[in-house]
């Protein structure tokens, strides 16, 4: 059995590799959040609502090219 920190450099390497299970996990992963926020966006709102919920001093979102950064 491997450690926590063996396992995640496992799927960064795999990832890294561009194996296809991990392309295939990904792509499920985009599905699900595409489903859970299906307004452009919303899903920022989200992220302001979980800092306010968890009452964050602050929250910095950047973003750049149309990526997004958590800083």
């Amino acid at each position: 059995m491997s450690t926590p920190r063996e396992f995640i450099e496992d799927i960064k390497s795999r990832y890294l590799r561009s194996d296809e299970d991990v392309l295939d996990s990904l792509m499920g992963a985009i599905d699900r959040l595409q489903k859970a926020f299906p307004r452009y966006g919303s899903f920022l709102m989200e992220f302001i609502q979980n800092a306010d919920d968890a009452k964050s001093q602050s929250l910095k979102i950047e973003i750049v090219e149309n990526t997004i950064k958590d800083i």
